[in-house]
């Protein structure tokens, strides 16, 4: 007698059912002609492998559109490189030079323009004040002669009136004080005009001053800009606008590339291979379906062909609803099948079926099976074992060691006498794998018997009576 670890077994039969999830639809990306097929149902094929070939207008387009845009960017490159090096050779810093220095002598005769309007503004100011001058004299003049005339227009009134001078002389007298008044207010007019052209004068002067001063400061600035435009153009830089428009040229043609040969792709197609579409096998598998024929027009999606990658196949089982307690998910079980009568497959249980059915009272248990080889078909018949929960290590005994006797539980251990042996008494518990545990009665080290005790148990009954028949 010995302890052992025990792990409860279950004996399963069931078959095997393709995995939905390896069950692959070979379909083109855009809708096409087919021209090629490169499979049959039953061919085994391999991941990228080309199973067909597919003409399409919408490549044919996407394809010409590339080819144009690749020109592009070619066009856009050459262009570039012309513009730089034109720039490099300074032509386009030349007419920006010319242009500086011509502007900038235009604002130099501007400037002397200017000046000389000032001095001449100043000049005409001179010549004004002179007048208002001798204006302001000829007033003053006037106001003397003025006096003196009103001066004698009062002695002709006084000599009037005494009648000591004639009318005649009378009105002379008063006729001289009007035209002396006049005389003096036209002076006096004539003063303010030159004073009021003395401020108008001096007003334009200030105007030109400050359009001279507004020259002057554009002046200097064309001089600074003409100085930078020179430095630039001495080192040779690049600071063209028609360099930087050739830039952004090429830039933007090559985005324009990339976005057509993005497009090429995405139907599936490669640039140069005009409007042909390989489509591929996504992974390993066999045909199982051939939906397509040559020449037919088929849409984008259509299935082609059907793939089914038996690397995994699923075993499907059917377990009384008395033994279901022994089953979980994750469990180990051992496959053998006629279809591969040398080879053990293993697997593990996926999942447990929530209904029974109604008529057998059998629960569905799934089982992932590996199956590399791809024995393992779709129908084919199975049988396994499902390895339950460990329950330890315990005092066992072969099953067949335990017997039956006039209603006790008994093993059969030898005696002192060679060749007899007397029943033992003991409590067993669970029987699996053909190992019965035992829980009292006998302990480890014990000497029982393993082979033949039916048949010790059989004459035991036999001398039992035998005895009663005496």
């Amino acid at each position: 007698v010995r302890t052992m670890p025990l792990r409860s077994t279950l004996p399963l039969t069931g078959q095997i059912e393709a995995n939905p999830a390896n069950r692959i639809n070979v379909t083109p990306r855009v809708e096409g002609k087919v021209i090629k097929l490169f499979a049959n149902v039953g061919d085994t094929v391999r991941a990228g492998q080309v199973l067909a070939i597919v003409e399409s207008e919408k490549l044919h387009e996407a394809q010409l559109a590339h080819r144009l845009a690749v020109k592009r960017v070619e066009l856009a490159r050459q262009t570039l490189e012309r513009r730089r090096k034109l720039a490099a050779l300074g032509e386009y810093g030349k007419p920006g030079i010319e242009s500086t220095r011509s502007r900038l002598a235009e604002l130099d005769g501007e400037v002397q323009k200017a000046q000389n309007d000032i001095i001449a503004a100043q000049s005409a100011i001179a010549q004004v004040e002179a007048d208002v001058k001798a204006k302001q004299a000829a007033v003053a003049q006037s106001l003397t002669q003025q006096n003196a005339v009103n001066a004698r227009a009062a002695r002709a009134d006084a000599l009037y009136k005494e009648e000591l001078l004639s009318r005649q002389d009378w009105e002379q007298a008063r006729a001289e004080q009007d035209k002396a008044r006049a005389d003096g207010d036209a002076a006096r007019a004539q003063v303010a005009h030159a004073e009021a052209s003395v401020k108008v004068a001096e007003s334009r002067q200030k105007s030109l001053s400050a359009s001279l001063s507004a020259l002057q400061k554009q002046r200097d600035l064309a001089a600074q800009s003409l100085k930078r435009a020179e430095a630039v153009y001495a080192g040779g830089f690049n600071t063209s606008k028609e360099v930087t428009d050739a830039e952004s040229t090429y830039a933007q043609a090559q985005i324009e590339a990339e976005g057509a040969l993005d497009d090429v792709q995405l139907l599936g197609g490669r640039p140069g291979d005009l409007h042909e579409i390989p489509v591929k096998a996504a992974q390993n598998g066999r045909v199982t379906e051939r939906k397509a024929s040559l020449g037919q027009t088929v849409a984008a999606g259509e299935t082609l062909l059907t793939l089914l990658d038996s690397t995994t196949v699923w075993a499907q089982f059917d377990v009384p609803q008395s033994e279901l307690a022994a089953v979980r998910v994750g469990q180990s079980v051992t496959l053998h099948s006629e279809a591969a009568p040398k080879q053990t497959f293993t697997a593990v249980v996926s999942s447990i079926g929530d209904m029974a059915n109604e008529t057998t009272r059998t629960i569905k248990v799934r089982c992932i099976v590996r199956n590399a080889n791809g024995k393992l078909r779709p129908g084919v018949f199975v049988t396994g074992t499902l390895t339950g929960e460990n329950r330890g290590t315990t005092l066992a005994v072969p099953q067949d060691a335990v017997q039956n006797l006039e209603g006790k539980t008994v093993v059969f251990v030898p005696t002192e006498t060679a060749n007899e042996f007397r029943d033992q008494e003991v409590k067993t518990g669970a029987t699996i794998n053909g190992m019965t545990a035992i829980e009292s009665g006998i302990k480890q080290g014990d000497e029982i018997v393993v082979k033949n005790a039916f048949l010790i148990k059989s004459q035991a009954m036999k001398g039992e009576l035998e005895e009663e028949g005496h």
